[in-house]
């Protein structure tokens, strides 16, 4: 029997049809006519409407304008990028490359941070004084022939003179114990570290590839490194310091008046004497006798003694700004990154040295008495004390009295010397200028300015951040030098100081100032770690722009070579009366600017801070 299969065919012709009118939801371009191209069916040709109603495009389609145009929401970068991204950074991390997309918005981060400084700076070196000149106790040496106790009926012989004790003993060949102070200069070390507070502003901008840019700006200084030789003296010495100044020391003053002396009772004179003039410290000075003979020994030089008032003060103060670029990472990891930087940087540098003494222009000494022998006679160069040992020897309730009664020094053996007594001689006159206060103050301002270079590194976890930089710089260092005092001279001889007049009454005084330029190269170093550390802290976490602050712990090590330091840039040469009469300041022989070897200024710092990321 035959079978038919004319229903498969009729199947299959149905969907060929079917086929053509789904084929029709988009036209094509018109062609002439208005038809759609050659042998193109319009939309209905074949009598039938389209299943799926008008053909649109979503809601995002925006029908061509052209042949080859783009929709008109593509603008050119930086409007809007049709792949919503504003970095792509590929790098390859142990063999696998690794492609991080950088969303829009998200391309650039600012960073703002605070920091408080404390930071010590190299301690100032150097003899305050002139190093060729002697110090008081070897000024004086020579006199103490004439000031020992006598013979006395034969005795006498190898006395030991009352300055033994202050030069030193020798015990054995190169061997010697050191000698006791009296008046002795002292290093510019004794001030000790300046220590420095401050702050530091810095503010960074990174971009999305890790480079950046970066302003800082930051301030500190001190002046609390100071030295006063009071504090090395006996604690109950100088309580009477109002009644020595204001009235024995007074030329108006007459010690055989006794309404003058009720007005220090119950105190004597050589109570307030003894207790009141202090072994302080003294300042070697090149008077103008100061001679290096051709085999290379010094000769002449003198030194200022001061028993009233010895103060130094040494002030440090920097500021200074920097602008930096950091570069792409040229080195990078999950967690490292290392980056090169250059910009610019300021540093301006000011240390102040200065001086105060004061000096009672009396002169003083142990007088030895008895059994024929002993001298009365007192240099007008000569301030001796006791033994500064804190000991009471004498018994008057004075400690290291001054005149140097303390000591019992001993008359000649021969026929019974008696014991050493303090002796005072003061200058009582109107023209005197006594008591006197010397004072010198020398500034050195650094302004330096250059480029630098360096590197930048960062280890940086999930929330724990350590990392450091590296920088070199080549500074022009434009340095000004400025010295004024006055009367600084030998406290001792009133003869080589000038005399207030009604028209000048500073004669002493004195000022000068110098400008150089040099080249001063610097490097800094510097560490930090950070992290929220205050998130976790009661009640500090409560304050939004706490919590969501960094603390930020960081050390800075900071070297500039070739910084001149105010103390060593003086050279102290002094007498102003020098000239002669009649007195003319400008002849005179005043401390001076002397530019000395410049040396490495350093200074190492710990800052503590916050920091705010967004």
């Amino acid at each position: 029997m035959q079978r038919h299969r004319w229903l498969a065919t009729i199947l299959v012709l149905l969907f060929v049809a079917g086929s053509g009118q789904f084929a029709l939801g988009q036209p094509m371009p018109p062609g002439p006519g208005g038809m759609s191209g050659p042998g193109a069916m319009a939309p209905g040709a074949m009598g039938m409407p389209s299943p799926y109603g008008p053909q649109t495009g979503g809601p995002w389609y925006q029908p061509p304008t052209g042949q080859g145009s783009y929709p008109n929401y593509y603008q050119p970068w930086p409007a809007v990028s049709p792949y919503a991204i504003d970095q792509s950074d590929l790098s390859n991390e142990n063999g696998l490359w690794i492609n991080d997309l950088i969303p829009r918005g998200q391309n650039k981060k600012l960073n703002l941070r605070l920091d408080y400084i404390r930071a010590l700076v190299s301690t100032p070196n150097g003899l305050v004084g002139n190093p060729d000149a002697p110090s008081y106790k070897r000024f004086i040496e020579p006199l103490f022939a004439d000031q020992q106790g006598g013979g006395g009926g034969g005795g006498g012989q190898n006395q030991q003179t009352p300055l033994d004790p202050f030069l030193g003993t020798a015990t054995a060949p190169g061997f010697n114990l050191p000698g006791f102070n009296l008046f002795d200069p002292v290093n510019a070390n004794v001030v000790g570290e300046p220590r420095m507070k401050g702050l530091r502003l810095t503010l960074d901008s990174t971009n999305a590839d890790g480079s950046g840019l970066t302003v800082t700006g930051f301030w500190a200084e001190d002046n609390d490194a100071s030295f006063n030789a009071r504090d090395e003296v006996h604690p109950s010495r100088g309580t009477e310091r109002y009644l020595l100044t204001n009235f024995v020391l007074d030329p108006t003053f007459d010690p055989t008046d006794p309404a003058d002396l009720a007005k220090i009772a119950p105190f004597t004179v050589d109570e307030i004497l003894e207790n009141n003039l202090l072994n302080l410290r003294g300042i070697p000075l090149d008077d103008g006798s100061l001679r290096r003979n051709p085999d290379g020994t010094v000769t002449g030089g003198i030194a200022a003694p001061y028993d009233l008032e010895f103060r130094l003060n040494f002030t440090v103060q920097q500021y200074g700004t920097g602008l930096s670029w950091s570069g792409a990472p040229i080195y990078r990891t999950k967690y490292i990154r290392v980056n090169p930087n250059y910009g610019m940087r300021y540093h301006s540098l000011r240390e102040h040295f200065g001086f105060m003494g004061m000096d009672s222009g009396v002169f003083y000494g142990s007088t030895g008495g008895g059994g024929g022998g002993g001298n009365n006679n007192i240099s007008g160069d000569l301030k001796l004390h006791s033994i500064p040992d804190g000991t009471d020897g004498d018994g008057d309730g004075i400690f290291d009295n001054a005149g140097g009664g303390d000591d019992q020094q001993q008359g000649g053996g021969g026929g019974g010397g008696g014991a050493g007594m303090s002796s005072f001689v003061t200058t009582n006159d109107f023209l005197n200028i006594y008591p006197v206060t010397s004072i010198l103050r020398n500034s050195v301002y650094s302004n330096m300015v250059g480029p630098e270079v360096g590197v930048n590194y960062t280890i940086a976890g999930e929330r724990i951040r350590v990392g450091g930089k590296s920088n070199f710089s080549l500074l022009g260092n434009f340095e000004k030098i400025r010295l004024s005092g006055d009367n600084i001279f030998p406290t001792t001889r009133q003869t080589q100081s000038l005399l207030p007049t009604p028209e000048n009454g500073r004669p002493n005084r004195f000022e000068e100032t110098e400008e150089h330029a040099h080249v001063s190269p610097m490097f800094e170093q510097s560490l930090y770690i950070e992290g929220p550390v205050l998130e976790y802290i009661p009640l500090v976490r409560r304050v939004t722009f706490l919590k969501n602050a960094n603390f930020r712990l960081g050390y800075t090590l900071t070297v500039i070579g070739e910084v001149t330091r105010p103390n060593n840039a003086i050279l102290w040469t002094a007498n102003p009366a020098i000239g002669g009469f009649p007195q003319d300041p400008s002849t005179g022989l005043y401390p001076r600017i002397q530019t000395p070897e410049r040396e490495t200024w350093k200074s190492t710092a710990w800052d503590f801070g916050l920091s705010w990321t967004w």
